[in-house]
């Protein structure tokens, strides 16, 4: 599967959990779609560990899920060293810092 999109399906932060441990076994997806889902600082973290064992993703769509500031700061330390990425859409986040 290249292209996986569950934007508006209310997934919660263990649901994410659990989809980014499946991605990163199976390390095939190459654009994510995550959108309107709400998961917030839990699914940023896994969202996070995900890029490092998911070199293939080239694009993911995080916008409209609650990630704050900490939460963006959890999904920067995923992007260090991360090669393939070239789209991040984080729109209608509130990043204050």
């Amino acid at each position: 599967m290249k292209s996986l999109d569950l934007s508006f399906n209310g997934i919660s932060s263990r649901g994410v959990e659990d989809l980014c441990e499946a991605m990163a076994k199976s390390g095939s997806v190459v654009h994510l779609n995550l959108s309107q889902n709400g998961f917030g600082l839990a699914g940023s973290r896994a969202v996070a560990r995900a890029l490092r064992a998911c070199q293939r993703l080239v694009s993911i769509d995080l916008s409209e899920t609650s990630l704050g500031d900490d939460g963006v700061a959890a999904l920067s330390i995923g992007l260090l060293g991360h090669g393939t990425l070239s789209e991040l859409n984080l729109r209608q986040e509130t990043i204050l810092s």
